[in-house]
């Protein structure tokens, strides 16, 4: 496992909040772990020393593929004007098979301005081989780092969909219909009291 450096400005930070620990000075201590703690780093105390460590795994560059180790770290379409009809993500972890049943179903269902995202949670092996099969025009997989779990990779799945709506749904799920349009339709409004 390869080490990840200390930035210099975190490394004061924490030296200089151990001088303030040492002197009893509580609210620049707590001042400094929280400038530490924004950087990106957890900071614990091991008696007049201390221990630095990231706040999350880093993102690893492999060839074209990035694997991000928070979801903070995924390049966000939020700010983006909304395009399509509904992005639905779906989560891989360890079952191939579910993953690439519900990505045909959805392919084979769906309106054509439906796209799909697919979180790959540091999938196992026999899912993540499956994944670039799956990679085409209407589908993006953004893979992690490590497993981060159900709510990062959900917050992952969302700062990558385009369209207006998100929809989440569980690998196991296999629609047999078009669930796409009725849960992208416009709510009927109810008559006006008189």
């Amino acid at each position: 496992m390869n080490r990840q450096r200390i930035p210099d400005d975190v490394l004061t930070a924490a030296h200089e909040r151990s001088k303030a620990r040492a002197e009893r000075d509580w609210a620049t201590a707590d001042r400094l772990r929280s400038e530490i703690e924004a950087a990106g780093w957890t900071v614990v105390d091991r008696g007049n020393d201390f221990a630095l460590s990231p706040s999350a795994p880093p993102d690893v560059r492999e060839g074209e593929r990035v694997r991000y180790g928070a979801s903070r770290n995924v390049p966000s379409r939020l700010d983006e004007p909304a395009v399509g009809l509904a992005t639905v993500v779906l989560i891989a972890t360890d079952w191939p098979e579910d993953v690439e049943r519900a990505v045909r179903a959805l392919r084979a269902t769906s309106p054509e301005q439906t796209s799909i995202v697919v979180v790959a949670d540091d999938p196992s092996d026999g899912s993540a081989s499956g994944l670039d099969s799956l990679v085409g025009g209407d589908l993006e997989v953004v893979w992690t780092t490590e497993r981060l779990g159900q709510g990062a990779a959900t917050n992952i799945g969302i700062r990558r969909a385009s369209a207006p709506v998100v929809v989440l749904m569980d690998a196991s799920v296999e629609p047999t219909g078009d669930v796409i349009t009725s849960l992208t339709a416009a709510p009927a409004t109810a008559p006006a009291q008189a």
